[in-house]
């Protein structure tokens, strides 16, 4: 675990989590968030969703 956070913001609404490891079969521009963090960002049945991320 490298001990720092991503901001991830979606249709206006942001969120900060903690980085917990990589996801290899994910491109590097790609992002996996955890449902609960995924589901304060949109509705989960969407899928995919198009976001901005900085790492904090």
């Amino acid at each position: 675990m490298c001990r720092k956070s991503i901001r991830v913001t979606h249709n206006g609404k942001t969120i900060t989590v903690p980085i917990k490891d990589k996801c290899p079969s994910c491109a590097s521009t790609k992002i996996d968030l955890s449902q609960p963090a995924f589901a304060s960002l949109a509705n989960t049945s969407v899928g995919i969703i198009n976001v901005t991320w900085e790492i904090v």
